[in-house]
């Protein structure tokens, strides 16, 4: 099935995929609430872009390998344990 053009309007979804692979060349998207509820999430990205007003993670554990990470910002607060930037 090839499409060109779709515009979808639902009320309400809801999914039970156990395997789902998607090649796209672009996504926008324009969401009030997403509520992520995920035991693993691999993520293998060149660039991502966000433009984010507020953010809040509560994070058990993370474990980030990263060559080079640049940020700009006004005020950062960390709070917690320890901080090794």
């Amino acid at each position: 099935m090839q499409v060109d053009a779709t515009q979808l309007q639902v009320d309400a979804i809801q999914l039970q995929i156990d395997t789902i692979q998607l090649h796209v060349d672009a996504i926008r998207l324009q969401v009030d609430t997403i509520r992520l509820h995920v035991d693993t999430i691999e993520l293998h990205v060149d660039t991502i872009q966000l433009h984010v007003d507020t953010i809040q993670l509560h994070v058990d554990a993370i474990r980030l390998h990263v060559d080079t990470i640049r940020l700009q910002s006004d005020a950062i607060r960390l709070q917690g344990e320890t901080h090794l930037l």
